[in-house]
């Protein structure tokens, strides 16, 4: 025990008035408490300082503070003890002047009330008192302004102690300068949290200032996505990354500091995308555009992510992603993150806007290309303002749509992808597109070659293109153009695509890709009449092969076409079909027999020319309707 304790403990029994020693010793201790309030940090220590000093002052072992809450109840706060730290246990007790007849009278008389025998005494709490083991007890009120803030209960343990007049002078002395000091402490705490408080509304205001600084500047700039992300990260310090809907990474950013070829804490798209879907089942999340996560990274360490939805024209764009590895993400963070995800998506909206008036912009260059109404040197300067040069070897490649399609799909939509499937597949660029009554029509190129060879890889592409994708585009044909090597080629292609396009569909041709070298002189036959005839006449001349072709299993008209292929050449043709010489005369007599054409006649072959090529155009079974 100190020196000011055993002092104190030195005195007459009858004494009432406060001795100088005493008096010293309050005044001791109150210093030390005074000093302790001007440089305290933390109220509980405060608290236990008076505890200290009480116990002190009164010679006893053990104290405990109690402080008057806002729900009229006293509430434990600290505890001082000899052996052992009680804080814990006493923060867990509660009382209330009405179930407490010891704190009531305290509380009523504002004075000091004792206790002896405290188990017995019928004013307590029998429980309390013995898991205390308390014998006796001085509770001693704490009163600033005429109120009871707290109380002080002293005790020494199991041990009884006596109290007298003057011990209860000195420890309602002491608990009372005890009061003023926790008051003090109370508004110096006021008033450091509201300074705390301005401090951080103030830095609040100034990164709201920095963010709305920032917006202005980047739509006045006209900054692109990359220029937006890094401005991001000046204001928030941390690595900065734009997602698209599939959480893929389209973009990112991080402070000058962070040396890496890759986002920070990167993290899977389908472990970004759970976690979204988790938090915005919550009520409350749902109805901000942004969340906190927290989730592991590539290398499996926990790391915090604010993501925040980017959303052009209301729909769903992609997701602006705040990595915050090391520190907690505020308000403020949550702000910053949603306010510059507007900005991204105003970013966007102007760049497909851009877009879409280029678009509009190479729609009419194409149009006035494919008509032919404007002068070929204007054409050719506007067309090099989109990076064409119509010097080089293009092609027009037209897709017919369906008629009875119930496809809701656009026509920008479908020109889009139909231009991107046919990139992708054929490897040749896909300059422009255009959407006309009869189709879809591309611009492909330019080519390398002049070569037609350099077209096939069109067809492929063509072909497979309207076999797996009738459902989703609704075409149903495609015909390609010879090569275009200069402006005024693209109106003669235009029409001839046109035109080839009524030639293949009036003669129900099966191929569903028609390529320039494919229709030879059927390109003459453009008149319905004039189809109408040939169709006939080839029906006429080979319709007696194919239907003994079909009866006899044999190969008439099979044998016909490597022949003229083989250039009327009987040896040629018996290695190209790897028969004998003699199968290919007998075959050829069958013809004459049959149809009354002779192959070793050049009339006759080029009559069969002609045949096989409009019958190429028809599927064989149709040949019997026709005749």
């Amino acid at each position: 025990m100190s020196e000011t304790a055993l002092a104190a403990n030195e005195r007459d029994p009858n004494e009432s008035d406060v001795s100088p020693s005493r008096h010293e010793a309050i005044f001791d201790a109150f210093v030390e408490v005074a000093m302790e309030v001007e440089a305290m940090l933390d109220l509980d220590e405060l608290l236990h300082l008076i505890a200290r000093h009480a116990c002190e002052l009164i010679g006893v072992r053990r104290c405990f503070l109690y402080l008057l809450g806002e729900d009229g109840l006293l509430h434990g706060r600290v505890g001082h003890s000899p052996d052992r730290n009680i804080d814990a246990e006493v923060k867990r007790l509660v009382t209330g002047v009405k179930v407490d007849g010891f704190t009531s009278e305290i509380f009523e008389g504002r004075a000091p009330v004792l206790v002896t025998d405290a188990v017995n005494d019928p004013r307590t709490v029998r429980a309390t008192m013995e898991q205390w083991k308390v014998r006796d007890m001085l509770g001693v009120p704490m009163v600033f302004g005429g109120e009871v803030i707290g109380v002080v209960y002293l005790d020494d343990m199991e041990n009884d102690h006596s109290y007298t007049k003057l011990d209860t002078e000195v420890a309602q002395a002491f608990v009372s300068l005890a009061a003023s000091a926790i008051s003090q402490a109370g508004m110096i705490t006021k008033l450091r949290t509201r300074s705390s408080l301005i401090e951080r509304q103030s830095d609040h205001l100034e990164r709201l200032s920095r963010i709305h600084w920032f917006m202005t500047q980047t739509v006045l700039m006209g900054d692109n996505i990359p220029k937006v992300l890094g401005r991001l990260v000046e204001l928030v310090d941390r690595p900065v990354v734009l997602r698209d809907r599939d959480f893929s990474v389209i973009s990112w950013s991080a402070p000058s500091d962070a040396q890496a070829d890759t986002p920070p804490d990167l993290v899977a798209p389908d472990t970004l995308r759970a976690a979204w879907n988790n938090q915005r089942h919550d009520e409350t999340a749902s109805r901000r555009p942004s969340v906190v996560i927290e989730v592991l990274n590539d290398r499996g360490e926990p790391s915090r992510h604010l993501l925040a939805s980017v959303r052009v024209e209301m729909e769903l764009a992609g997701y602006l992603e705040v990595v915050d590895p090391t520190s907690e993400i505020d308000e403020l963070d949550v702000t910053v993150a949603e306010h510059a995800a507007t900005v991204v998506a105003l970013v966007i909206l102007s760049e497909r806007r851009a877009v879409a008036v280029k678009g509009h912009e190479k729609e009419d260059l194409f149009g006035d290309l494919l008509q032919g109404a404007r002068d070929p040197n204007v054409l050719a300067r506007r067309a090099f303002l989109f990076g064409i040069d119509l010097s080089q070897s293009r092609a027009l490649a037209l897709f017919a749509r369906q008629s009875d399609s119930d496809i809701t799909m656009s026509q920008s939509r479908r020109r889009q992808m139909l231009g991107a499937m046919v990139e992708e597949r054929s490897g040749v660029p896909c300059s422009m597109a255009l959407s006309l009554p009869e189709g879809e029509m591309l611009l492909l190129g330019p080519f390398g070659e002049s070569d037609p060879a350099a077209l096939d890889p069109i067809r492929s592409a063509a072909n497979e293109i309207l076999e797996n994708s009738v459902h989703t585009l609704g075409l149903r044909r495609a015909v390609v153009s010879e090569m275009c090597r200069s402006a005024e080629d693209y109106r003669i292609a235009h029409q001839d695509l046109r035109d080839a396009l009524t030639l293949v569909d009036g003669l129900g041709w099966h191929r569903r890709v028609v390529l320039p070298a494919d229709l030879g002189v059927l390109r003459l036959l453009k008149g319905d009449r004039q189809r109408s005839e040939s169709l006939q006449y080839a029906a006429d001349l080979l319709g007696p092969l194919i239907e003994h072709d079909a009866a006899q299993s044999t190969n008439l008209i099979g044998t016909l076409q490597w022949y003229i292929d083989s250039n009327a050449s009987t040896r040629a043709t018996a290695e190209r079909m790897r028969v004998h010489e003699n199968t290919i005369r007998y075959r050829l007599a069958r013809v004459k027999e049959l149809s009354g054409v002779d192959a070793e006649h050049l009339d006759d072959l080029v009559n069969i020319r002609f045949a096989l090529q409009v019958l190429d155009q028809i599927r064989v079974d149709d040949v019997s309707a026709v005749r």
